[in-house]
This record gives structure tokens, C-alpha cells and sequence, in this order.
């Protein structure tokens, strides 16, 4: 095999990823109705569903609100059906409830829990301050979520701060379970949050896939940047692949450097080499950033 094309080079990655964004999935769905639900607005879209805030009708005039996700491509049921019931297998306070699975207008669909309030992603990009305490409160609800899901056999895949919803308090709540790996030549979104063993072919992810992913989010949000700003996608993909990252002791000066040990074990180019849990993670970078308090089982 010549050398640039061996499993994890620059040359295979690009190649890899090429490959899977081939084929950009049609437009979302322009509106949806179902005689359980009243529609009230489009609250977003991805490459093969559409999300919906709509109100749940019962009997009489009692109501819920809900989020209305819509298959918008029924050639890719089997994928969405996944993800559906892996949701609906989940239950804790940081993950988004599935309230039903069913099918309308020959789309599947799955309502869930509404969550008022902003998403992780909208904070971080309107340069939201985030202290020490509210980072480590964030990392430690999102990654109860994640070992609660990673007990019943689940992975999340593509843990971005868009798919981590937070109330007015600041409480997050999960969602995009088992989206990933995405169908065939469909596309996956920004590369750059994947983690390094997911930018290539045939992998099986493994719980700390998703700490890689939590780690750069803890990252993201003390920083304000991404561990892996660079002047392109593909350089950032290859720093990723090979190790070398932002330091945020650079960034970040006041912070203790145990804090970037936390975030390099988080982030290890190996999952091996990794926290063996979310809670692991998240008791060790709350140790570092808190060291004067207390821990929840009383050290």
C-alpha cells in the first residue's frame, strides 16, 4: 500500500470524507400536519430530517408542547427507525424524552420532550462567558446522559453543541442519539466534530468516542474556541487524526495545567488511551477546574 494511503494518512482521510459527502440530501421538508399535533413552527433542519415545535392534542383542551422530528427521505427508514428507538430506549433527566414513534404522510416521526431555552451551540457562538462551576455542571449532567445511554448500549456518534439543549437555567438535555454513522453518501455535517477513529472507514464506535466529543465541548466553552481552529478543514482533520491541538494554557492562562491534562487524556488520538467513561471525565475536570469542592460522593 503506497504510504499516503495507508489507514489514517492525510491522503486516505481526505479521500474518506470526500467519499461520504457525495451526495447532498434533497430539501427539508417545507411543512408537515398530523391530526395528533398542531404545527407551530419549523425549528430547523439537518440533511434528512426536519424539527418541528408543535403543540400535542388531547381530549378536551389540554395540550403539551413537543419537538416534532420528521423523516423528510423515507428511503432511509431503516437509518431513522435506528435512531428512533434508541432514543426511545433512553430515560434520564438530561436526555430529551421520546413520547412517540409513529408515521404520517408516509415519513416516520418521533415527538419528543420540548426543551424551552437555547441550544449549547447558540451560546457558544454569541460568546456566552461560561465560569469554571457552570462548564463542570454542563460536563457532569451531559455526561451522566452519555453513561446512562452508554450502559443500554447506545452511543451517541456526533455529540455537537447543537445537539445539547439547555434551559433558561443553563440544564442541558441531549439529543441526535445514534444518528451516527449516517447512510451512504449523505452528509455528516462538519467533519471537524467527529472523532479521530470516526474519520475512517468501517469503525466501531465505542464509549469513548463520545468522551472525545465531550472533551472538546469542555474545551470549547472554557476556551471559547475549538481545540482545533486551524486555517482549514483539512488541516484541522489532520491535526485531529495526529494529536496536535490548541493549548489552552496559552488561551487560558489562569486556568491550572491540570485542567489541559484533563483535556488531553479526554482527547487522546486513541480511545484506548482515552477516559473509560463520561463520569470519569467529568469527575477529573471537575477536580481540576473546583479543586476546593466537594465532590458528590463526599471525597
Amino acid at each position: 500500500m503506497p504510504t499516503g494511503d495507508r489507514p489514517g494518512s492525510p491522503t486516505r482521510l481526505v479521500l474518506v470524507l470526500l467519499r461520504r459527502r457525495c451526495n447532498v440530501a434533497d430539501p427539508p421538508l417545507s411543512g408537515f400536519s398530523h391530526p395528533r399535533y398542531s404545527v407551530v413552527r419549523e425549528l430547523g433542519h439537518g440533511a434528512l430530517t426536519s424539527t418541528f415545535e408543535a403543540l400535542a392534542l388531547y381530549s378536551g383542551t389540554r395540550s403539551r408542547r413537543v419537538a416534532l422530528k420528521v423523516l423528510g427521505h423515507p428511503e432511509h427508514s431503516r437509518w431513522y427507525s435506528r435512531t428512533c428507538w434508541a432514543t426511545a430506549a433512553l430515560s434520564h433527566p438530561s436526555i430529551a424524552a421520546c413520547l412517540e414513534i409513529a408515521d404520517a404522510q408516509g415519513s416516520m416521526f418521533m415527538a419528543l420532550e420540548f426543551v424551552p431555552g437555547t441550544s449549547l451551540i447558540e451560546e457558544i457562538t454569541r460568546g456566552t462567558k461560561w465560569s469554571d462551576a457552570n462548564v463542570v455542571r454542563v460536563v457532569r449532567d451531559v455526561a451522566a446522559a452519555l453513561d446512562c445511554a452508554h450502559v443500554q448500549g447506545v452511543i451517541h456518534g456526533y455529540l455537537h453543541p447543537r445537539h445539547i439543549l439547555l434551559t433558561a437555567d443553563h440544564l442541558p438535555h441531549v439529543i441526535g442519539f445514534a444518528e451516527y454513522p449516517m447512510p451512504p453518501c449523505v452528509p455528516i455535517g462538519n467533519p471537524i466534530h467527529l472523532a479521530p477513529e470516526q474519520l475512517l472507514d468501517d469503525v466501531r464506535l465505542v464509549p469513548q468516542t463520545d468522551v472525545f466529543a465531550l472533551t472538546e465541548i469542555a474545551f470549547w466553552m472554557l476556551a471559547g474556541t475549538h481545540p482545533y481552529a486551524g486555517p482549514g478543514l483539512t488541516e484541522q482533520l489532520i491535526a485531529k487524526s495526529t494529536g496536535p491541538r490548541q493549548s489552552l494554557r496559552q488561551l487560558r492562562p489562569d486556568l491550572p495545567a491540570t485542567v489541559d491534562e484533563v483535556l488531553r487524556s479526554g482527547m487522546a488520538p486513541k480511545p484506548e488511551d482515552r477516559f473509560p467513561s463520561a463520569g470519569a471525565l467529568s469527575e477529573s475536570l471537575a477536580a481540576a477546574l473546583l479543586p476546593e469542592a466537594p465532590r458528590e460522593n463526599g471525597g
